[in-house]
């Protein structure tokens, strides 16, 4: 896997797919980099496969009282595709530059890899 990135998981502590992660530093000129990340399912997930379209057909994970109904099957949602902590998982990521004022500098897409380091 490339250079990992730094992060921890914001998904909620009932959540068992843990597919959403942030970090966030103060630069020395006093704004902030922030780092927003989502599980990359595209390298598992062929477009067209039966498991895109299954996906597609749900359009979301939804949530109830009791449980959830995921996007993908549970194997995947809760295992392989979650950023549990100390696991190196391919990510999208969202780097964000913010000025003093909050203002946006810069904002840069990409994929890479990130190790969650707490939930």
């Amino acid at each position: 896997m490339p250079d990992m990135l730094r992060g921890i998981t914001i998904d909620d502590v009932t959540t068992r797919d843990m597919d959403d992660a942030i970090w966030v530093e103060t630069m020395e000129n006093g704004g902030w980099h922030v780092v927003v990340m989502i599980t990359d399912v595209a390298k598992v997930i062929h477009k067209h496969s039966e498991l895109d379209q299954l996906a597609i057909s749900r359009v979301e994970t939804r949530y109830y009282a009791n449980g959830n109904s995921p996007m993908l099957p549970r194997r995947l949602a809760d295992g392989k595709f979650s950023l549990w902590p100390g696991e190196s998982k391919y990510v999208l990521v969202v780097d964000i530059i913010l000025g003093m004022d909050l203002s946006i500098r810069e904002i840069k897409i990409s994929r890479t890899a990130m190790t969650s380091e707490a939930r």
